[in-house]
């Protein structure tokens, strides 16, 4: 059964993340960062209290980057504290929309529509496939 939700917040060099468990009022599950990505990553994870589930430190120099970051996610998720659980949707905090979206849109399919074309959209695209 799908029953939980992935919300993610990529920053130029860091990816935070929430899981929580679908329902009338959705219960957070898990929440976690990977900190410079491109220098030194290092990932972390809280339990909805607080207490810290997972630590990780990447070598000084590794380039982990956010493709590979969402991997690393997905399989510890799979082989983790999340391994009884499906993701039913993910979520993404969208905050640079370019010239044209300098407010806040409503509707993602209005965004969608217009950066479909973007190089930089069918190159995420192409590796989430």
């Amino acid at each position: 059964m799908r029953d939980a939700l992935l919300i993610m917040n990529a920053g130029s060099s860091s990816l935070k993340f929430s899981v929580f468990l679908d329902g009338k009022e959705p219960i957070l599950l898990l929440r976690g960062q990977f900190e410079e990505l491109t220098k030194h990553p290092h990932f972390a994870v809280q339990d909805a209290t607080g207490n810290v589930v997972e630590k990780r430190e990447w070598k000084a120099g590794e380039k982990l980057g956010h493709f590979k970051a969402i991997e690393f996610l997905f399989e510890w998720g799979r082989n983790g504290k999340l391994s009884g659980h499906t993701i039913a949707a993910v979520g993404h905090r969208i905050v640079h929309g370019g010239v044209k979206f300098a407010k806040p849109v409503r509707s993602i399919v209005r965004f969608l529509r217009n950066w479909k074309n973007s190089f930089r959209w069918r190159l995420f695209i192409s590796r989430i496939v």
